[in-house]
């Protein structure tokens, strides 16, 4: 498993808690200190600027603070920002990463996780070339690989960052297996 200064160089954020996951899947979540508005705010510019990257492109200053608040203000706005603070396991603090390796056989598990995935959008669902013997990101937001007969998902959205800031953190965990 990755350390808490391994998530926090490659995430930049400051990770505050580290603990097993509270569900019956193998696994563990980092933690930092934020709100989820600000945290899915931030997951939100980095995925912009990735795809005007990808074309090209860049994002100016004011664009980036347009989507920041626009996107802070859905959220803040919703009742998923009420849910999640009164649900918070920890207040004050957010899931920047979670790692769960899911029960039963991961080739079983995959075709249907990437089907189902690519049912929800066609064009969010992408090959991760060169990690475990398959793997694939969903949306920016979730990488999942098959290694063998075990299935490993990364789950990112409120972080700061892009799929290519979590791979190397997924392949430091998936090349221990």
């Amino acid at each position: 498993q990755p350390t808490s200064s391994d998530v926090s160089r490659a995430l930049k954020v400051t990770v505050v808690r580290v603990e097993a996951l509270d569900t019956e899947e193998v696994g563990c979540e980092f933690s930092a200190q934020g709100s989820p508005a600000d945290a899915t705010a931030g997951h939100t510019v980095q995925l912009a600027k990735s795809t005007a990257a990808a074309h090209g492109a860049t994002l100016d200053g004011p664009t980036e603070k347009l989507i920041e608040t626009f996107s802070k203000g859905i959220f803040q706005g919703s009742d998923a920002e009420k849910s999640a603070t009164a649900k918070a396991r920890h207040p004050g603090e957010v899931r920047v990463l979670t790692i769960a390796i899911q029960p039963g056989d991961a080739n079983d598990q995959m075709p249907i996780t990437r089907r189902t995935m690519a049912g929800l959008s066609p064009k969010g669902v992408t090959t991760v070339v060169g990690l475990g013997d398959e793997a694939f990101d969903s949306g920016g937001a979730m990488i999942t690989v098959r290694k063998g007969k075990k299935m490993i998902q990364f789950t990112y959205p409120s972080c700061a960052c892009t799929t290519k800031d979590v791979v190397p953190l997924a392949r430091k965990v998936v090349d221990a297996l």
